[in-house]
C-alpha cells in the first residue's frame, strides 16, 4: 500500500499535485504578507493623520486659551465698573462727578461676544477624520466643549437682545450717549460733547434704571460663567493631546 503511495508521488501527476499544493501554499501566504503589510501601512497613514490632527487641535486650543482669558479679563472690567455704579444707586443727590459716571457707563455700555477659533475641530468633524482620534477622552471632551461654545453664543445673543431692547431704551431719555463716547475718549476729534443741558446722575436715583442694570450685570456674570467653563475645558483638552501624543 505505502509503495503504492510512493508510486503516486514519484509519479508525474504526483509530483505536479505537490508542486501545485506548494505554489497555492506560497501564494496564500504571500497574499497573507501583502495584506499584513498593506494594513500596517493603512494603520501608519492613520496614525499619522491622528497626530497631524491632534497637533492642529492642540494649537487652535492654545490660541483659544489666550482668548478666553482675554474676553475674561473684559467681563471683569465690566463687573468692577457695574459694581462703581450700583455703589451710587440711592434716591438722593450723589457727588459723582458727570464725567466720571459716563466714563463707567462707556465700559459697561456694551455686550461681548467671545468667539473661539474651531476650523481645526470643524473640518475634522465634517470630513470624518474625528474618528481617527482613538482617546476616547479626547473624543468626548471635544464634543462637550462644542456643546459649551454652542450654550455661550446663544447666551450672547440673548444678552444683546435684551441690551438693545432694555437697557439702551432706557438710558436715552436720562443721558447723552454722546458724552458718554467723549468722556471715554477725549482725545478722539470725532467725539463732542453734547450741547444738551443733562443731569445724568438723575438716572441713579431711578429704580427702574437699578433694575435694569441688575439685569445686566446678572446677564454679565452668566457669560463670564461660561466663558470661564470654557476655559477650563479647553485647558483639559490640552492637557489629554499632550498626555496622549507623549504616550
Amino acid at each position: 500500500m505505502a509503495e503504492g503511495m510512493k508510486g503516486k508521488v514519484n509519479s508525474p501527476f504526483g509530483k505536479y499535485l505537490v508542486y501545485a499544493i506548494g505554489e497555492t501554499v506560497l501564494v496564500v501566504v504571500g497574499i497573507l504578507i501583502a495584506l499584513q503589510i498593506n494594513n500596517w501601512n493603512l494603520n501608519r497613514l492613520a496614525q499619522v493623520e491622528e497626530y497631524k490632527i491632534l497637533n492642529a487641535l492642540h494649537d487652535e486650543f492654545s490660541s483659544n486659551e489666550i482668548l478666553f482669558k482675554e474676553c475674561l479679563t473684559d467681563m471683569d472690567t465690566m463687573s468692577f465698573y457695574i459694581d462703581s455704579i450700583r455703589k451710587h444707586l440711592i434716591p438722593a443727590a450723589t457727588t459723582l462727578e458727570d464725567s466720571t459716571l459716563y466714563k463707567w457707563l462707556g465700559q459697561i455700555g456694551a455686550t461681548q461676544t467671545c468667539i473661539p477659533n474651531s476650523e481645526v475641530l470643524k473640518d475634522a468633524t465634517n470630513s470624518g477624520k474625528l474618528s481617527l482620534i482613538k482617546n476616547d477622552s479626547i473624543r468626548l471632551a471635544l464634543a462637550e466643549w462644542s456643546a459649551m461654545v454652542e450654550e455661550l453664543h446663544a447666551e450672547s445673543e440673548n444678552w444683546e437682545d435684551d441690551f438693545s431692547n432694555n437697557f439702551y431704551p432706557y438710558t436715552y431719555k436720562w443721558i447723552s450717549w454722546d458724552d458718554v463716547d467723549y468722556y471715554s475718549d477725549p482725545d478722539n476729534p470725532r467725539n463732542f460733547k453734547s450741547q444738551f443741558d443733562i443731569d445724568p446722575k438723575l438716572m441713579l436715583r431711578e429704580l427702574e434704571f437699578q433694575n435694569v442694570l441688575s439685569i445686566h450685570y446678572w446677564r454679565i456674570n452668566l457669560i463670564h460663567y461660561l466663558e470661564e467653563s470654557l476655559l477650563m475645558k479647553t485647558q483639559e483638552i490640552n492637557e489629554l493631546i499632550v498626555k496622549y501624543l507623549a504616550g
